[in-house]
């Protein structure tokens, strides 16, 4: 496989963003392996290379998927998914690390702060915005999103009610989605708690919106159309 976004330089810089975390995690888990006799420091370690590049083939999939053939390095973004992804236990999650890579890898403008929000997720958070997404793009094709609501989220994820505030009390607080009975333009209001309404309907802010698109990994390229040979009179 060719060397996939530079991996070279991704890991070896990595590596050093690294050296003060595998220090600190030694330090404290020592103890552990001493009574425990078991765990060790290195497998922190290994786990982590696993994730990233876990995360690294499924964005690289995602480009090839999409056609694409120029690659960017964004080390502003690469290096702290790298980091953050090392971390990450959720594969739900891994997958939008990985999107969210291949998105910047692809020359999409992925804003700087989206490593760091992504790794104040939860999987209960990605999901709820995945299902306001699917819920925005069947309002653009007409169908009414009014319908759509906190109580009618809750039940289709499966989530209690105490589950479902704090997921959507943390996505307000990043300001990913808002009341859908404000206006567009309304301020992002300032009491998250009124989620408890089971009427409320939600949409995503412009934010959360690029924020879910970046996620998803870049677009299938549109081939140019071909043009047939003009034929010559003879």
């Amino acid at each position: 496989m060719d060397d996939l976004l530079g991996i070279g330089r991704i890991f070896e810089a990595f590596e050093r963003g690294t050296r003060e975390f595998r220090e600190v995690t030694k330090l404290y888990y020592e103890p552990i392996v001493k009574v425990k006799g078991q765990l060790k420091a290195t497998e922190l370690q290994i786990r982590g290379r696993v994730r990233v590049v876990r995360a690294l083939l499924e964005a690289d999939r995602q480009i090839k998927k999409a056609g694409i053939k120029k690659r960017t390095l964004n080390e502003k973004v690469a290096l702290p998914i790298l980091e953050y992804v090392s971390l990450e236990t959720e594969d739900e999650l891994i997958e939008k690390w990985a999107g969210l890579l291949a998105s910047s890898t692809a020359g999409d403008a992925v804003h700087p702060s989206f490593p760091h929000i992504l790794s104040q997720l939860s999987v209960d958070d990605a999901q709820i915005l995945d299902r306001l997404y699917i819920w925005m793009l069947e309002e653009e094709r007409g169908l009414d999103y009014a319908r759509h609501n906190s109580g009618q989220l809750k039940l289709l994820l499966g989530l209690s009610h105490q589950r479902f505030v704090i997921a959507t009390e943390n996505l307000s607080r990043l300001k990913l989605c808002r009341d859908g009975r404000e206006g567009d333009d309304a301020p992002f209001w300032a009491t998250p708690s009124s989620f408890v309404d089971d009427l409320q309907p939600l949409k995503l802010t412009v934010l959360g919106l690029r924020f879910i698109q970046m996620c998803r990994g870049p677009k299938k390229m549109k081939r140019s159309p071909k043009h047939s040979p003009k034929k010559r009179n003879n």
